[in-house]
């Protein structure tokens, strides 16, 4: 009887870890002090952003950004995946919020820091393979906001919101992705739009950090000071580690169970 008892014990903790193996969650991240998230050239070639203990978005000292540039690639962003694995373009549900600030601006042509999901190991450029999320693209005297998904080429599919934000006044932004409808959406300040993804390759992207990228273009060397605050973000349950602790728990059930006998 009591073996019974135990092993439909051991069974539901396994079943309810594996359950939740694969799922997501949000994470929130204040940056008031440095959460210590990847960092790949974001200090190098006229790139000078990541954590910086400053209040330039107006939610409390520490925040994330900098100073983007068309000389150089980097990123500064957090590790989303459990086990190794990262969420899925065809079947996780995405959401992304925060502040942001536009502080600092030379540029005549186009500079392009870029906040959301990418795939780490595509190749770094301009624009970045299997990436999600919104493009602030100075360009033209206009500071515009390009809702993007990009395929493994970094060709991209995108939504322009035209001159949403003004210079040194914080703004709102937020990021969604539905795959059961292939809609990808954003809202800067008021101001919202969509676009339909239909790129099977895109569809296809599995998207290991979340955080600030920066593309080069390689032909100017303008720059745009970007900064963004009180951030919320799918990431992966990094459920294997709980799974371990369940284990652990039914393992001491048997033991207690033979020690009881």
């Amino acid at each position: 009887m009591y073996k019974t008892i135990t092993m439909i014990c051991i069974c539901g903790i396994l079943a309810l870890g594996a359950s939740a193996m694969g799922a997501s969650i949000q994470v929130y991240e204040d940056f008031a002090t440095d959460p210590g998230w990847l960092e790949n050239g974001n200090r190098a070639d006229g790139l000078d952003f990541g954590f910086s203990n400053t209040n330039n978005t107006g939610q409390g000292a520490g925040e994330a950004g900098g100073v983007f540039s068309n000389t150089g690639n980097g990123y500064y962003g957090a590790d989303i995946t459990a086990n190794g694995v990262g969420l899925f373009a065809a079947t996780e549900t995405l959401h992304a919020e925060g502040y942001g600030i536009l502080t600092g601006i030379v540029a005549d042509g186009a500079v392009s820091p870029n906040i959301g999901w990418w795939d780490k190991d595509q190749t770094l450029t301009g624009t970045p393979g299997h990436w999600l999320g919104l493009n602030t693209q100075y360009i033209e005297g206009g500071h515009n906001f390009y809702i993007g998904f990009t395929n493994s080429a970094g060709n991209a599919s995108w939504l322009v919101l035209t001159d949403v934000i003004t210079k040194d006044v914080p703004f709102t932004w937020s990021i969604d992705w539905d795959p059961s409808i292939g809609l990808l959406s954003a809202t800067v300040n008021s101001i919202s739009g969509s676009k339909t993804i239909t790129d099977p390759d895109a569809l296809n992207a599995e998207f290991d950090i979340f955080g600030m990228y920066n593309g080069s273009f390689g032909h100017s060397d303008d720059t745009t000071t970007v900064f963004m605050d009180s951030v919320e973000f799918t990431s992966a349950v990094p459920e294997p580690s709980t799974l371990a602790l369940l284990l652990c728990g039914a393992l001491a059930m048997v033991a207690w169970r033979r020690r009881h006998r």
